[in-house]
């Protein structure tokens, strides 16, 4: 594999794998067709009982897995927070230079805690629902791009048992990813959506869960960029929505 100087591989085995089985996928699928709300619902509803089922029997061990590490940072935040402390995290920085700027996933992680408090199953339960929900999400954007069915739930399959998502899923920590993940993928479907429609409440919603994500998590300042290249995936749809 090629390496970086640091000598960490730029493509590891698994990643070649996976993209090598996307792009067969890729090459042998059919362009799908938009699925309008309340089409194909049946098929819609085994394939995320599906993807939800892989998920947790595939992590279901995870469910006795310790705190670690960051996770008892959290836990402790959580439990001396209350709705002042909260809100005051969407103002600025208590001290400066501010690494982060995470202030909704700390409000979710404080919701989570007064559900759960410091019971570890009742965390890593609702880690895996949330990432078996992205997987979900996924596998609805993939159908919202007019990707195939069956592309779209391998695709959304190999997301959610991939080792590259190992952490996200099993490391309290990651929540962050998780939430920013699932806010940034509703955002993509609700845009798809609305350039379907023209509803312009479907725009306000999308603009929303973006805000929802760069709330969450600095990844996800990433999705002006992934709606620009819906560009290339939203033809035949009026081109002043696209725009």
């Amino acid at each position: 594999m090629t390496r970086l100087i640091g000598g960490h591989a730029l493509l590891n085995l698994e990643s070649a794998v996976a993209l090598a089985f996307l792009l067969a996928l890729y090459a042998r699928s059919r362009t799908g067709v938009w699925i309008a709300p309340g089409d194909g619902d049946r098929n819609r509803a085994w394939a995320w009982l599906a993807i939800c089922g892989a998920v947790l029997l595939v992590y279901w061990r995870a469910l006795d897995s310790p705190f670690v590490f960051d996770d008892y940072t959290h836990i402790a935040d959580a439990r001396h927070a209350d709705w002042r402390s909260v809100v005051a995290a969407f103002g600025g920085a208590e001290t400066k230079p501010g690494l982060f700027f995470r202030p909704l996933g700390a409000l979710l992680y404080w919701l989570n805690y007064l559900v759960a408090g410091e019971n570890v199953r009742w965390w890593h339960a609702g880690s895996l629902a949330l990432h078996a929900g992205v997987s979900c999400l996924l596998f609805a954007f993939a159908r919202e791009i007019k990707l195939g069915f069956a592309g779209s739930f391998c695709a959304a399959l190999l997301f959610a048992l991939s080792g590259v998502a190992t952490e996200t899923a099993v490391w309290i920590d990651a929540r962050f990813d998780l939430i920013a993940t699932s806010l940034t993928l509703l955002s993509l479907i609700l845009i798809c959506r609305y350039c379907a429609s023209g509803r312009a409440l479907l725009l306000a919603a999308a603009c929303l869960a973006a805000l929802g994500a760069l709330l969450s998590k600095e990844s996800a300042f990433c999705l002006p960029l992934l709606v620009a290249c819906l560009w290339f995936f939203l033809t035949g749809r009026e081109e002043a929505r696209r725009l």
